[in-house]
């Protein structure tokens, strides 16, 4: 166990947490996590957290109250008193016009600057310095996710990088809309967020002041640094429910169910995990309980929900290590708009499925694995009912030669309404999507020892003119990697030499998500031929 360990442990056994069932451990395969100590029966709590002792928005109200009214205090206790009465104020009295998440990166950030006279000093020295979602990725890559609107990407000390020329080359890169539409959600956030807390700063000038300095600094990687560790490591505490406000939520903010617990938050990701996280009120604790039996030296998993790996990248850095039942298979827009463009009254057709899916309903397009299915029958891919819906308006337009109406709706909603002849062309199409895609990820697998060969061997301009000339960088995927290798080889930027764990970090994700699309693939390309078979 290391220091920073042994110190979170004294902290919570002085606080009378009772850590008998579990300790921190290193295992090989997922770095970090909790282990049992003992034998833990089902239905046995594994571990039981104070709320107190989490870090909530309910921290505002506990929070001390000022020894003076001076916000110039030199104490760093004094001076948290002060703080924390800002913020309880701000919780109690506007509690409803503010974002939770605000408030939460605030507080971290504050004690952040108090050191080790925070009291959770011994909790947040254990948290990681950096995090591997995407607004950690270095600039030269989140360049590629938002060209066209302007975006920034943190920088050590609060600089920002322009995101792009905003001539599009994440479209030429084929970058997936949705995924793109993810990362600059986050960027957009955290900028939100840091202009949020500077205008906290400005109210409360000690709010953020490391103690010693005369001035307050607090930059854009600091902001980074505290929300993405409250985002990756949180548990969900429905503090609207526990502690519910007067008036409602003010709307567009987003709710109140966020909170940090020290210790539990070490437990790793695993699909059908058989523990259980809430909260209990008898003891006003968190709790984890089990809900099968652990031997001893067995890790301790816990589920992060059912998301698979492009969703687990984003928010939480990593990926599954074993075939996710919850990955799925984005369908590019440009090609549902293509198909689209071949229909009758194409305007026509986007209106009504706009008014039957949603305005975004091309977001919705994919394709799954199937729901757990009774008896232990395996899984099947299946279209997500936005996709299936969106091919069936086309191919029946096309059929039919007519525009819609809502008769069509009942002949949508069940595939016995359409022709045999639409239904046999609509699965034509997701074979042969199918195909096309597993031949540039069949393609993209086999790049990748080579990427690390050549990686390994250090980016030279020379070296990207000749792969260029040799078409070796054109297929690479995820698409945002083939651009950073693009830039990285072109510029040979002494910047890009330093990321060279993240991009070990990326070929892994790029390795793993690849076999388990090839696997999914697979089984559609089988799925759908039989129900050629069956039309034909």
């Amino acid at each position: 166990m290391s220091d920073s360990a042994e110190l979170l442990e004294k902290w919570l056994l002085e606080r009378d947490v009772d850590l008998s069932s579990c300790s921190i451990h290193h295992f090989p395969e997922t770095g970090r996590g909790l282990m049992a100590k003992k034998t833990i029966t089902k239905g046995t709590p594994i571990l039981s957290i104070p709320f107190d002792l989490l870090i909530t928005t309910r921290q505002f109200m506990l929070s001390p109250p000022p020894t003076n009214g001076r916000c110039c205090d030199p104490t760093p206790c004094a001076r948290s008193g002060h703080c924390h009465a800002f913020l309880a104020r701000l919780y109690a009295e506007e509690r409803h016009l503010r974002d939770p998440v605000l408030l939460l990166v605030g507080f971290l950030l504050h004690h952040m600057a108090m050191g080790e006279a925070s009291p959770f000093y011994p909790y947040l020295h254990t948290l990681p310095c950096t995090y591997s979602i995407p607004v950690y990725f270095p600039p030269v890559l989140l360049a590629h996710y938002a060209p066209d609107e302007g975006s920034a990407a943190p920088e050590e000390g609060g600089e920002c990088t322009a995101s792009g020329d905003g001539r599009g080359d994440a479209d030429v890169l084929h970058i997936h809309r949705t995924r793109r539409r993810k990362v600059r959600e986050q960027m957009r956030t955290l900028q939100a967020l840091h202009r949020g807390l500077c205008d906290l700063s400005r109210a409360c000038p000690a709010l953020f002041r490391v103690h010693g300095c005369q001035e307050t600094t607090l930059s854009l990687h600091a902001v980074r640094w505290a929300w993405s560790s409250l985002m990756t490591r949180c548990v969900y505490t429905d503090m609207d429910s526990l502690f519910p406000l007067p008036a409602p939520r003010t709307e567009g903010l987003g709710p109140d169910v966020y909170g940090m617990a020290p210790w539990l938050d070490m437990i790793n990701h695993r699909d059908g995990a058989q523990t259980k996280g809430r909260y209990d009120p008898a003891t006003h604790a968190y709790l984890i309980v089990a809900e099968e039996d652990f031997a001893p030296g067995q890790q301790i998993f816990i589920s992060y929900g059912p998301h698979g790996n492009e969703r687990l990248l984003a928010e939480y850095g990593f990926v599954h290590d074993s075939i996710s039942p919850h990955d799925v298979l984005l369908i590019p827009e440009p090609l549902l708009e293509a198909q689209l463009d071949r229909c009758p009254a194409s305007d026509a057709i986007r209106a009504f499925l706009k008014s039957l899916i949603g305005p975004d309903f091309m977001q919705a397009c994919s394709i799954q694995w199937s729901p757990p299915a009774s008896g232990g029958a395996p899984r099947t891919p299946e279209l997500s009912w936005a996709l299936a819906t969106t091919l069936r308006t086309i191919f029946y337009a096309i059929h039919a030669r007519t525009t819609p109406t809502e008769r069509w709706r009942a002949a949508l909603l069940d595939e016995r309404g359409l022709s045999r002849d639409s239904e046999r062309d609509l699965w034509g199409w997701v074979r042969d999507l199918a195909v096309q895609v597993q031949a540039q990820c069949s393609h993209d697998m086999e790049t990748l020892p080579t990427l690390e060969q050549l990686w390994t061997e250090g980016p030279s301009p020379r070296k990207a003119d000749s792969l260029l000339e040799e078409g070796r960088l054109a297929c690479i995927n995820p698409p945002l990697l083939r651009s950073w290798f693009q830039k990285c080889w072109q510029s040979n930027h002494a910047m890009i030499r330093g990321d060279a764990g993240f991009v070990s970090f990326l070929l892994h994700c790029c390795r793993q998500m690849g076999r388990y699309q090839m696997s999914l693939l697979e089984e559609i390309i089988q799925v759908a031929q039989t129900k050629i078979n069956r039309y034909s």
